[in-house]
């Protein structure tokens, strides 16, 4: 009976990773590109949440309310999206549409940003 209550959770785990890998649809650097030019992410996670601003001229602001704001660049390339803070290196991400927005995956450490797409520029909330 343990192995078939085993193997029943194996498979519900299975089916619940399939399906949500499902939903994500990995972005093309053009639709990444129109979707932050001239937009602000807001994220979906952390308290208070992160908000960044992508400037048209590939200027970003990233702005969490608990710290000045900070300046960086951004870009696309080969199909990732690509961000600059400070005197560091450029640090590239798979950015893949999910629902109610998108979602940053760290090309290192697989690590995860949702965020939600508002039209504008949006750094403080409205």
């Amino acid at each position: 009976m343990k192995t078939r209550t085993g193997l029943f959770a194996c498979a519900a785990m299975l089916t619940l990773s399939v399906s949500t890998n499902a939903e994500e649809r990995r972005m093309t650097g053009e639709e990444i590109k129109a979707s932050l030019s001239g937009n602000t992410a807001v994220g979906l996670t952390g308290e208070p949440p992160f908000r960044q601003f992508f400037g048209t001229d590939g200027k970003t602001t990233y702005a969490d309310g608990q710290r000045p704001p900070t300046y960086g660049e951004w870009m696309i390339q080969n199909n990732d999206y690509c961000s600059l803070w400070g005197p560091g290196s450029w640090s590239c991400y798979e950015v893949r549409e999910i629902e109610g927005g998108i979602v940053w995956i760290g090309k290192d450490r697989g690590d995860r940003y949702p965020a939600k797409v508002l039209e504008g520029d949006q750094l403080v909330e409205k």
